[in-house]
């Protein structure tokens, strides 16, 4: 078995991705439930290699609601006691709205794209590890077909001539 360096994965309600960088291919591990399916790209057959920021608005929308609904006990509650009112919906309001900002902020999703199987990994709040990711996968790639571009130039000889148009 070839050694495994996890890259990153993804999430969803039923399912997890992960994905992995191997001497020759990255792996994707799509496990749902008890399933566990292994898919691969091989760094030959990838074709375009992506990063993208983007807004995980579900988890903005939801910790808004929360900071909401607890504001709104908080105020329930602030009609019988009002110091403890005011600090529990200083501290749940607050520290909800700063998830957020900070989830306002952002992520980055990186897309390894194959002939016939991609591979996707999403990084909320760690842009400078989707930057890592995203550089260490086209070196990766650009490597093995530098390679192979290569070998193919050297089983042609040197009396095959390339048409540039």
């Amino acid at each position: 078995m070839a050694e495994r360096e996890r890259l990153g994965g993804r999430s969803g309600v039923s399912y997890r991705e992960y994905v992995y960088r191997t001497r020759d291919c990255f792996e994707i591990d799509e496990v749902e439930g008890y399933d566990v399916t292994r898919k691969r790209v091989f760094y030959d057959d990838v074709v375009l290699v992506t990063r993208h920021a983007f807004i995980p608005w579900a988890q903005v929308v939801l910790a808004g609601v929360f900071a909401g609904l607890l504001g709104l006990m908080a105020l329930a509650f602030r009609s019988e006691a009002r110091i403890a009112g005011f600090v529990l919906f200083v501290a749940t309001v607050l520290l909800l709205l700063v998830v957020v900002l900070l989830f306002a902020v952002g992520g980055a999703v990186v897309t390894i794209q194959g002939k016939r199987t991609q591979a996707r990994m999403v990084f909320v709040l760690r842009p400078g590890r989707a930057a890592d990711v995203y550089r260490r996968a086209c070196r990766l790639v650009r490597e093995r077909q530098g390679r192979v571009a290569r070998q193919a130039a050297r089983r042609a000889g040197p009396g095959a001539a390339t048409v540039a148009n």
